[in-house]
């Protein structure tokens, strides 16, 4: 079976005569909300929105207004909760990590910069600007990335530069290296190098294949995967992932090591429930010990709860992780995360075995920025993390930037890289 022949392909690009408009200084711009953002796995295609909402549903709930220009350009997009921009929240997707992102358009360049919820600078992914280069019909054809003074950097995922080749069919060739000008891995933990990507006639990712780092040919990477085909359902939500192997026959593959994931949805596009399929059907565990997950959203949009379930509708303990799932409660507006909590198959709290704590525990400044994390065992008291010796870390903001302190149970300053929002 050719997967290759079975997608319709669309073409990601700006308008052709953009060119024209950015000399013109043409600043008439609309906006529409969105409570999602499409499934993203690399930076090539346009910014949009899925799941519109209304002003009215939306007042109250976390959700992404995106500004327009009249060539139908996304030039800004924000993400916002009664009228303000506020952090991210889980429903992010891998590729945008800031909630505010201002988009420029001049001398074949489309430029990205972006902001935190005060406005101020911030980093997106490890870069303070991504910085893209348009050939002359407004395609994205490289990516290169910015510290806060212009210099060209890496990103955190060990990627110096992207760089795109269209073909007349409209598949994407998309190729990666590093500061060395080696060949880089989509991001850590996925060993897919040179990309052949296909798009579907809305714009949405249908299929992604491993070509190798020499770029010539369909390569099986060392999780048994050379190929993802991806299935979206009419609001543009993708409900299921497929792993094939170089024979193009299904395979268990990837991180997870199953060869489908499933997924569902609610009307705001949250996703509740994601279970896993063999080769041949099969409902099965992924290698994270995860059967049938089941995830509930408060009022504002943001995840209260998250479950594993067994074959009988059950709440099942992840052997390897010594939990069932977990809570997340929230200030009063429903803004920042005050907690995390681990609790078994009873629901009774129980510790995170990896970890080694029950539950993680948020604390916020009069302008909602997070001053302390902590992590706390099931009577209440510090603990050492056992994967990093971290009891608790503080955050200290001045003028030369953020300012981050880890520290043990016994406040002895460790100097170890930490989460800030550990999960």
């Amino acid at each position: 079976m050719n997967l290759r022949k079975t997608f319709f392909f669309a073409l990601v690009t700006l308008p052709p005569f953009q060119l024209m408009a950015d000399e013109m200084n043409i600043i008439d711009t609309y906006q529409k909300r969105y409570s999602q953002l499409p499934f993203r796995e690399t930076p090539f295609a346009d910014i949009k929105g899925i799941f519109p909402i209304s002003d009215k549903l939306a007042q109250g709930r976390k959700h992404y207004l995106l500004t327009y220009d009249n060539l139908d350009r996304v030039v800004e997009m924000q993400f916002l909760q009664d009228g303000k921009t506020v952090p991210l929240n889980i429903n992010k997707n891998v590729v945008t990590n800031a909630p505010h992102i201002k988009i420029t358009f001049s001398d074949n360049k489309e430029v990205r910069t972006f902001f935190d919820q005060f406005g101020q600078a911030t980093q997106s992914n490890g870069a303070f600007k991504e910085v893209y280069s348009l050939n002359n019909k407004g395609e994205r054809v490289a990516l290169q990335f910015e510290d806060k003074a212009g210099n060209k950097i890496t990103n955190n995922w060990g990627i110096y530069q992207y760089t795109w080749d269209i073909d007349a069919k409209g598949t994407v060739t998309e190729q990666r290296i590093d500061k060395n000008g080696q060949a880089a891995k989509i991001r850590p933990g996925f060993p897919f190098f040179c990309l052949k990507l296909h798009y579907d006639q809305r714009g949405f990712l249908a299929m992604m294949e491993n070509f190798g780092k020499d770029c010539k040919t369909l390569t099986q990477n060392n999780v048994n995967a050379a190929q993802d085909k991806l299935t979206y359902n009419k609001h543009g939500f993708m409900y299921s992932w497929n792993v094939y192997d170089a024979q193009e026959n299904r395979a268990k593959g990837n991180g997870p090591n199953v060869a489908t994931g499933m997924m569902e949805h609610d009307s705001y596009g949250n996703t509740t429930r994601e279970y896993y399929l063999d080769e041949f059907g099969n409902q099965i565990h992924n290698a994270y010990g995860w059967f049938d997950s089941i995830a509930t959203y408060d009022n504002h949009g943001n995840m209260s709860a998250r479950f594993n379930y067994d074959p009988d509708g059950n709440k099942a303990r992840i052997e390897s992780l010594g939990y069932s799932g977990y809570k997340l409660t929230y200030d009063k507006q429903g803004i920042n995360r005050t907690s995390l909590s681990y609790y078994d198959q009873h629901d009774k709290p129980t510790m995170h075995l990896q970890r080694g704590y029950h539950s993680v525990q948020h604390f916020y400044n009069a302008q909602n920025q997070v001053i302390k994390i902590q992590f706390l065992d099931l009577q209440g008291k510090l603990t050492n993390r056992l994967d990093n010796g971290i009891a608790y870390i503080e955050y200290e903001y001045t003028a030369a930037g953020l300012k981050r302190i880890n520290y043990d149970k016994k406040s002895k300053q460790i100097n170890k890289k930490s989460d800030a929002q550990p999960t």
